[in-house]
């Protein structure tokens, strides 16, 4: 599990370096310019302006959830007067770094915003890892016109704990509705339009925002979602709440706060003592300790039988998946399915103990194919392309303006952090990213290693996804046209250089019609 968990580590421990470079000073008798200012709800915001952008960063968006508001749902935030927005704030406690006291939001605008799009930008990261910091909105800001603001959420046992009562999970999730609430009423202090919301979000963050699209609460705080390789209908990203609560009791157990008042028990626990019990995922495909939960009041229901009964909220979707999600993870995947092709069926054994014998034929090993690849396959099929497919026909079919894309760039930058003499990825996990917001993602990818082809295919899906941001329509004069989704004859974008089309049969060509039977997504 601390394998197959590494990647976010090491990939958050390259992405730390973006964005928090100091600023330099002005060079000897020049003056320098007047620090931009925002007027809000609590205060004044004091920002700073970098290559044509403003940046407010770190602001509060509640107050610190600690003490009696661990667990809680964010409060109103309590600070006044005049507020320095130049630095990041903590990041959201994960793996025995950060704060609780980390709710705060990034605003990248242009100088002269006014009613702007607004994009408000979720980070991933198996709900364990991640920080809004590590994604820069200046570039959309810049380029594109729109607000972008980056959100901090509570994460692992901090954000998704379910322990009867003294949570039912989801404080996360509220955290997000909380930001977007903040965002309403600040909107025209920031220059953006408050009926014009794109909640957009990749891997955890996108089906952060799916599981949200279940909620009746959220009505109305976002007119349009963007999900980029992250799907609620994978059951990686939920659970019942009673499975959530019993995991609950053994960890409140595990810190003697079984008995007599519990809520007082857990919240006065150390972050230390809290950090030490140690929490896993379901199984070697399933590395999410804490996923969001269903049942509770905020998500009533599971999120896939919301839609696949035609509910849910009625927001334009763009949502779609990388072609070769799964090979990212390959270097931490079991140290078996690195050898002998003969040593194959062992490896399905052991991630699919009880499915061995159909993936065998389902995925069979191509003729210079090791293992590894192969469950790599077979991983971007369960994980991302079905359940992501399944939920496109769904909103589709409920009548919901719905865009679905497949990013196939077979060569895209690759800086994965801590491994070398990595083979050719593909169009690996978090590979778009650097495609879609302009600005380098350590440890991921940067657009300045981009091929003519690849830096235009950039250009390409940047007025795709701000086209979408602005109307709700991604097409414009000049691309190549994307029209919605028609489930009954369903044809996806395929994003690749210089040679962006749509095409059938995904569905096929991942296994979909096996893993939604296997998985019970009707």
């Amino acid at each position: 599990m601390k394998r197959w968990l590494a990647w976010t580590t090491l990939t958050l421990a390259g992405l730390a370096q973006l964005g928090l470079a100091p600023l330099g000073l002005a060079p000897l008798g020049l003056a320098q310019a007047a620090a931009p200012q925002l007027q809000v709800e609590q205060g004044t915001l004091s920002g700073k302006a970098t290559d044509g952008v403003q940046q407010f960063l770190g602001v509060p968006f509640a107050a610190p959830p600690v003490g009696p508001l661990r667990w809680q749902p964010p409060q109103p935030p309590v600070w006044s007067g005049t507020h320095d927005a130049t630095a990041f704030g903590p990041v959201c406690a994960q793996g025995g770094a950060g704060s609780e006291d980390c709710l705060t939001l990034n605003i990248y605008r242009p100088p002269n915003a006014k009613n702007a799009p607004l994009v408000v930008w979720v980070h991933g990261g198996f709900f364990t890892g991640g920080d809004a910091s590590l994604f820069d909105g200046s570039a959309l800001a810049r380029e594109r016109g729109v607000v972008v603001v980056t959100v901090n959420y509570r994460l692992g046992l901090y954000g998704f704990l379910a322990v009867p009562g003294v949570t039912d999970g989801n404080a996360g999730l509220h955290d997000l509705l909380g930001a977007l609430r903040w965002l309403r009423q600040n909107a025209a202090s920031i220059g953006a339009d408050a009926g014009n919301v794109t909640l957009a979000g990749q891997s955890a963050g996108a089906a952060a925002i799916c599981t949200l699209l279940a909620a009746p609460s959220a009505a109305g705080l976002f007119q349009k979602a963007i999900l980029q390789s992250g799907s609620c209908a994978a059951p990686i990203f939920h659970t019942p709440l009673n499975d959530a609560r019993r995991k609950g009791e053994v960890f409140a157990r595990a810190l003697r706060c079984d008995r007599g008042d519990v809520a007082a028990c857990l919240r006065g626990k150390s972050r230390a003592e809290l950090d030490a019990v140690r929490l896993t995922g379901r199984s070697p495909v399933d590395p999410v300790p804490l996923p969001p939960v269903y049942g509770d009041a905020l998500i009533p229901r599971r999120p896939q039988d919301v839609f696949a009964q035609g509910q849910g909220l009625k927001v334009a979707v763009l949502l779609g998946i990388n072609r070769d999600e799964g090979q990212i993870f390959e270097p931490y995947l079991p140290e078996l399915l690195r050898g002998s092709r003969a040593l194959y069926r062992a490896g399905l054994t052991l991630i699919h103990p009880l499915q061995a014998r159909a993936l065998g034929g389902r995925y069979p090993l191509r003729s210079d194919e090791q293992p590894i690849r192969a469950v790599t396959r077979l991983l971007t099929d369960q994980v991302f392309a079905c359940p992501t497919s399944w939920l496109a026909g769904k909103l589709a079919g409920a009548g919901m303006p719905t865009y679905f894309y497949e990013f196939s760039d077979p060569r895209p930058p690759l800086q994965l952090a801590g491994k070398v003499n990595v083979p050719n990825l593909g169009a690996y996990h978090g590979a778009e990213l650097a495609y879609v917001l302009d600005t380098p993602v350590v440890g991921v990818a940067n657009p300045a290693q981009f091929s003519p082809a690849q830096a235009k295919l950039a250009a390409q899906m940047g007025e795709y996804w701000t086209n979408f941001a602005r109307s709700g329509q991604p097409a414009s004069l000049g691309l190549t046209v994307w029209p919605t989704l028609n489930p009954a004859f369903p044809q996806v974008m395929t994003l690749e250089p210089g040679a962006s089309a749509l095409k059938p049969n995904f569905d096929g060509r991942h296994q979909c019609d096996y893993w939604n039977a296997a998985e019970g997504r009707p």
